[in-house]
């Protein structure tokens, strides 16, 4: 792939060395002499033919323009690769010198030669010389933490990007404002990675702080502010705040009825979480009302085949349950999980949700046979997909030995929630909820035995 004369620049003109040296070290056939440089619109590239390295560095000579010291460090390249970077930068507009312009450009090239490993690095030291020739506050600096903080979230570093976005907030709120729209979207991001490191409490906090702000500034119809609604009910429900959570999501699809249509896809989605939330406040009639209504718009949008339908639908089948409808809620899970079988593979985590919720729906019918096989069957791929110790397979193994209880196969079923403890005290610990069900599943078990209530 020929060399982006871009990547070049950026890496001297952020004094990112090592990256230039790198990116000067390519072998020979990458780097093609300065009168093959041709502009592709904003972009210029190599050419691939008399290609050749020369190794003489030569003066740098004035470049319209230019940063100073991206022209000084042009004398330490090659003699044609410094001609082509001065041609290449008299092409740049003046906003495509600036720095974080240009560390894209070492970003994009990095990527294109699959080293997206580096990027990070590049971003790293960009951001150190600029908080030091242009201080903290600075708009490229501030581009610049955004953009690691983003690098950072894309490779699983929360803990740093959480680090990275409190110190690009501090320093919006102090130039731009607590207003300002680029706060906002800080604000946003640090409160979504927070949520995913299940700082649930921090998550609320960033949220409503947001909220206040977007509801004064944008009004409460603006998209920005519904999107802060939606996800504030969200880590609301998390936290088992239901009746808030109730409250916000209905106050939202009032909003998102008025401003988007009945019919819209974020109006369906809160129509779907209040149901959710309903069914967790045991609301089951009335989460299943809202249910019917999602269930039909995205029939009639999306087909009965789309992802977003089935999932309604199983929904749909487990308030059911709930009620006692089992023939229904068996017969609408099991047209749910043919149709996932098909189209996601009997692998898909859907399909194997599906198919344990209809194993239960067996299990609450007295079908116990038919119960045990479909949980049989859900825990052979979650052993070899999850793991033996994964959490979905641990709660089928826990649901198993229920079955096999009820079945009177009291000693396999003993066995297999002592198998179940064991392993969930490890993996979640003592005082996690699912651990504590599983030891008061086998108390009752023993004690129907007429044994000890011991369950170490």
């Amino acid at each position: 792939m020929p060399l982006d004369i871009g990547a070049i620049l950026g890496a001297c003109g952020t004094g990112l060395y090592d990256a230039a040296a790198k990116l000067c070290a390519k072998p020979a056939e990458s780097i093609n002499t300065a009168k093959h440089v041709q502009p592709r619109g904003r972009a210029v590239r190599f050419g691939a033919d008399e290609s050749r390295v020369v190794q003489e560095a030569t003066p740098p000579g004035a470049v319209s323009g230019g940063d100073p010291h991206i022209v000084r460090l042009l004398a330490e390249l090659p003699e044609d690769l410094a001609r082509a970077g001065r041609a290449a930068l008299d092409l740049l507009s003046e906003d495509e010198r600036r720095a974080p312009q240009l560390i894209g450009a070492v970003e994009r090239f990095l990527e294109e030669q699959g080293r997206p490993s580096e990027v990070e690095g590049v971003y790293r030291l960009g951001l150190e010389v600029m908080r030091s020739e242009l201080g903290e506050g600075h708009e490229d600096t501030l581009l610049t933490m955004q953009r690691l903080a983003v690098v950072l979230w894309s490779e699983g570093e929360l803990a740093e990007a959480e680090t990275m976005y409190r110190q690009l907030l501090a320093a919006q709120r102090e130039v731009l404002g607590g207003g300002h729209v680029d706060t906002l979207r800080t604000m946003h991001s640090l409160a979504v990675v927070l949520q995913k490191m299940d700082e649930l409490a921090g998550a609320e906090t960033m949220y409503r702080q947001m909220f206040t702000v977007q509801r004064k500034v944008l009004g409460e119809e603006h998209a920005d502010t519904l999107r802060t609604i939606r996800n504030l009910a969200r880590v609301l429900q998390l936290e088992g705040e239901l009746s808030e959570a109730e409250t916000m999501s209905y106050q939202l699809l009032v909003l998102q009825r008025k401003v988007l249509g009945e019919e819209h896809v974020d109006t369906l989605d809160t129509m779907d979480n209040l149901a959710g939330v309903q069914r967790g406040r045991g609301k089951h009639a009335e989460a299943e009302k809202l249910y019917r209504q999602v269930l039909q718009l995205r029939f009639n949008w999306l087909g009965e085949e789309h992802v977003d339908t089935l999932r309604t639908m199983h929904s749909l089948a487990v308030v059911l349950q709930k009620q006692g409808k089992f023939d229904e809620a068996e017969a609408m899970l099991c047209e749910v999980l043919a149709m996932q079988s098909m189209g996601l593979g009997e692998a898909h985590e859907d399909t194997l949700f599906t198919m344990e919720n209809l194993a239960l729906v067996l299990q609450n019918k007295g079908d116990f046979k038919e119960a045990k096989k479909r949980h049989r069957q859900v825990l052979a791929v979650q052993r070899t997909v999850l793991g033996a110790e994964h959490a979905d397979t641990l709660r089928t193994l826990h649901n198993l030995a229920r079955v096999l209880y009820l079945q009177g196969e009291t000693a396999a079923a003993e066995k297999m929630y002592r198998q179940v403890l064991k392993a969930r005290r490890r993996v979640l610990g003592k005082g996690h909820k699912d651990t504590q069900s599983t030891e008061s599943q086998l108390a009752a078990l023993q004690k129907a035995k007429g044994k000890s209530c011991t369950v170490s």
